[in-house]
């Protein structure tokens, strides 16, 4: 019960009282943790030496710690931003290297913007402003370059809790995008 008044204060603050640009979260809000078709966390990439590109976000974590934990920040019409709570740096889809999903920006311009789709059981397509959608390679990458929602853009989106529980850091609730 507690989980659903927090997830309604949440969406209601973001509908209310948010501001487009405003990177604080929402009282209360807890991160949002992202998971791809082959059972992954989202994560932000700040130096494991699995990537060339610093904050580069892979589908490659079993669960989520500092570095897979994202704000999502409303910027109306039904588009959001996301923020690493890790970093403080923006998502965004990187047009100058083929669409990499990169948590490497300091504010928030055409390429850091994202619309949720509802693709059933539980899941969502990103699409982000150049009309591509996110999609979870079988390595992990995480990039935006698909033209329609498949199997690997699926995305489940969850809540994550503040409090530890072993063996996780942190302990991961399943929850619907946020409402337009």
């Amino acid at each position: 019960m507690k989980t659903k008044l927090r997830l309604l204060g949440l969406f209601m603050g973001l509908l209310l009282g948010a501001s487009a640009l405003t990177p604080a979260p929402v009282s209360g809000a807890l991160p949002a943790g992202f998971k791809g078709h082959i059972g992954k966390f989202f994560s932000a990439d700040f130096g494991s030496g699995t990537t060339v590109n610093w904050g580069q976000v892979w589908a490659n974590k079993t669960f989520p710690g500092s570095w897979e934990q994202f704000q999502i920040i409303p910027l109306g019409a039904c588009t959001f931003a996301f923020r690493s709570t890790y970093n403080g740096k923006y998502v965004s889809a990187d047009r100058n290297k083929g669409g990499l999903i990169i948590a490497d920006r300091n504010s928030i311009g055409p390429w850091e913007r994202f619309q949720f789709q509802n693709a059933g059981g539980g899941y969502y397509g990103l699409k982000n402003s150049n009309g591509m959608w996110v999609s979870v390679q079988p390595n992990g990458m995480v990039i935006a370059n698909r033209s329609a929602v498949g199997p690997w853009e699926k995305i489940a989106l969850f809540e994550i809790a503040r409090i530890p529980c072993p063996p996780a850091p942190f302990c991961p609730t399943p929850m619907p995008a946020p409402p337009c």
